[in-house]
């Protein structure tokens, strides 16, 4: 057995030698919210530094519009080669359960990276009897 998977890894050997190393073009991430945004600019700073580390082009294209749906829709759709990304939000996971034809489902998508947090604050009216658990 060991033979037969030394034989098999030599004679595969020069299609991976001959592949070429990703990325080999330049990379697309695509941000579902408009320029100037929070999306935006963790977008561009994380482009940026991938450029640098990659020694590749990472592009930031703004396709905004449905709370995401548009962007999201337009990644899960592309080829699934890993040179189209997209800066995720939590719409990822529920516009699905939102919209009645998102155009995507959550599985569509695999993580990467985190690359932010935002925390999120709820607050009512102070009559209303509800407390912090």
């Amino acid at each position: 057995m060991r033979l037969m998977t030394s034989v098999l890894l030599a004679a595969l050997s020069p299609l991976a030698m001959a592949a070429d190393a990703f990325p080999s073009k330049p990379l697309r991430m695509i941000v579902a919210f408009g320029a100037g945004g929070s999306s935006d600019i963790v977008g561009r700073l994380v482009s940026q530094r991938m450029t640098e580390t990659l020694r590749q082009s990472v592009i930031v294209e703004n396709r905004t519009g449905a709370g995401g749906n548009i962007a999201f829709e337009y990644v899960a759709k592309s080829d699934p080669d890993g040179y189209t990304l997209v800066i995720g939000t939590p719409g990822v996971a529920a516009n699905p359960t939102l919209y009645r034809r998102a155009g995507f489902k959550a599985d569509d998508f695999v993580a990467i990276s985190l690359v932010g947090s935002s925390p999120l604050l709820m607050m009512v009216h102070p009559s209303l009897p509800v407390a912090n658990p």
